[in-house]
């Protein structure tokens, strides 16, 4: 797990205390696992935050607040945080639109044929679009590529982070069908990857360009939790098994990783017939 190195960076260890889930209230594995999942939440009190007006103090070069390096290469425009959270309640314009060229950007490079395909879009849809894109896109590097999320503070051997994959595993079927040190790493990412989720539906911002954009979108056009928490869902499901006995596991599985995807697209795209939903689902 990928985390930047400051000795001032404290994330506390385990689930939000009102939240945190037993495995022995659950009735069954199939809720308790996604009771587990639901848990998972990130708090003011649990993380490190830095003031937006901190930012003068590491505005270092002209290339600060972009998200192109001098190299051409996509960068963070917010890379010289070292805190996981702002401590103001609102975000500026200006940044939160920094965070979407992030977004735009990383589609571009990753999606060409998605990218202009969304171009055409009203500016506000097309934005919304390529966060939500650059939200999935970053959730499917860490579970099938070689990409190391960051979170600040945050690392496979926190207490918080091994509790919540021990339980999912136990709640899973089978043992895991990757390597034990990848599985770790990865479940650890997609842990914290959860937690800045949560920012998007909270009083609180995340410093990751990814969830500030989508955080924006989530509340323009009332995205429900339970569609990206689901396509997170999907993603550990690779790593827990790779053949599916029946057919309502390989369709709880493909309506995770496909269909939440057409569920959250009418949501931005808009629509005005109720089957819409039915036909994004299938």
């Amino acid at each position: 797990m990928a985390q930047r190195q400051n000795s001032d960076s404290v994330i506390s260890a385990g689930y939000d205390a009102e939240r945190s889930i037993s495995l022995f209230e659950a009735d069954e594995p199939a809720s308790g696992i996604e009771r587990v999942r639901s848990a998972v939440s990130l708090t003011k009190e649990a993380a490190r935050a830095i003031s937006i007006t901190a930012i003068e103090a590491v505005r270092e070069g002209a290339l600060f607040m972009g998200v192109i390096g001098n190299r051409g290469q996509l960068v963070n425009p917010f890379r010289h945080i070292d805190a996981a959270i702002w401590t103001e309640p609102d975000v500026p314009d200006d940044m939160t639109e920094t965070a979407y060229d992030y977004c735009e950007e990383l589609t571009r490079r990753e999606a060409g044929n998605f990218y202009h395909s969304f171009k055409y879009l009203p500016d506000l849809e097309r934005r919304a679009i390529m966060a939500y894109y650059a939200f999935c896109r970053r959730a499917d590097d860490i579970a099938d590529g070689d990409y190391e999320d960051i979170f600040p503070g945050g690392s496979a051997d926190e207490p918080e982070s091994v509790d919540y994959r021990s339980k999912i595993e136990l709640l899973s079927p089978g043992r895991p069908v990757v390597e034990r040190s990848a599985y770790n790493d990865k479940m650890s990412q997609l842990f914290y990857y959860r937690k800045k989720l949560s920012t998007a539906y909270g009083d609180i911002t995340s410093t990751d360009p990814i969830f500030m954009a989508m955080k924006d979108t989530v509340e323009t056009f009332e995205i429900p939790r339970q569609l990206l928490d689901d396509m997170v869902s999907g993603m550990e499901d690779d790593f827990h098994r790779n053949r599916y006995e029946t057919f309502e596991d390989l369709y709880s599985y493909c309506y995770r990783v496909a269909s939440t995807v057409g569920l959250v697209c009418i949501e931005i795209y808009g629509y005005d017939d109720q089957r819409a939903r039915e036909y994004a689902e299938s």
